[in-house]
């Protein structure tokens, strides 16, 4: 056994084209969060049915619609949390 292995990241089997949407969502938590240090980032997109998640710096989730009424939606749930 090569010692030098490291365990796999959870988010290794990430599947070809997911990256795309990962790096779309990083490039806007940037443009939202300028000052936020991202060090990883684990897409979760085979789960949800309405959503897609992504998990930052193992800590911070990030929850992006797949249509357009899943909009409305996250607008709807943050005017009545805040």
């Amino acid at each position: 056994m090569n010692e030098n292995l490291q365990p796999e990241h959870p988010c290794s089997d990430i599947e070809q084209g997911c990256s795309i949407y990962r790096a779309a969502y990083l490039q806007a938590i940037q443009a939202a969060y300028p000052d936020l240090s991202i060090h990883n980032s684990c897409l979760h997109n085979k789960d949800g049915q309405y959503n897609d998640i992504l998990i930052v710096n193992d800590e911070i989730i990030f929850r992006f619609p797949r249509y357009p009424e899943g909009v409305q939606s996250i607008q709807n749930e943050t005017d009545r949390s805040s």
